[in-house]
């Protein structure tokens, strides 16, 4: 629904969403990528990055306020590097430097980032709301 909203749409998602979410019974959880403040010697030119990821945990704590009063919680997940298909396209080497800046020394698994999305959805999370859980291996 939201991928498909018109611009005009978007200032009354906040009214629109509730009623969304809660016909569905569904818990939000916005994936932020990894952490907007990520600093490596080899990136440039990520000040277009940044600012979507910034706007994105915006929305999350925005959706996370207007949700509340409705029973809806919304969740960021912040993901570290994450050994993705894309993360094994990239420069070994670059892969390496990066891995081992966490503190495992090691990429995340794709099912770290789907554990933390199962635990946010359900019952043991229904207090949590408006957070960015960063999966990250330590690199805070």
């Amino acid at each position: 629904m939201v991928r498909g909203m018109a611009a005009s749409g978007w200032s009354d998602a906040g009214t629109r969403l509730p009623g969304w979410l809660r016909a569905a019974g569904f818990r939000t959880v916005d994936e932020g990528e990894r952490p907007f403040w990520w600093q490596d010697e080899d990136l440039f030119g990520q000040a277009s990055y940044a600012t979507t990821k910034a706007g994105i945990l915006g929305l999350t704590r925005t959706l996370a306020m207007e949700g509340g009063r409705h029973g809806i919680t919304c969740n960021a997940i912040v993901p570290g590097i994450i050994g993705t298909e894309a993360f094994h396209f990239a420069n070994p080497a670059m892969n390496e430097r990066i891995a081992n800046r966490t503190v495992f020394k090691r990429p995340g698994e794709p099912e770290d980032i789907a554990n933390a999305i199962c635990f946010l959805c359900s019952d043991l999370a229904s207090y949590i709301t408006g957070v960015q859980l960063n999966v990250s291996g330590g690199v805070e």
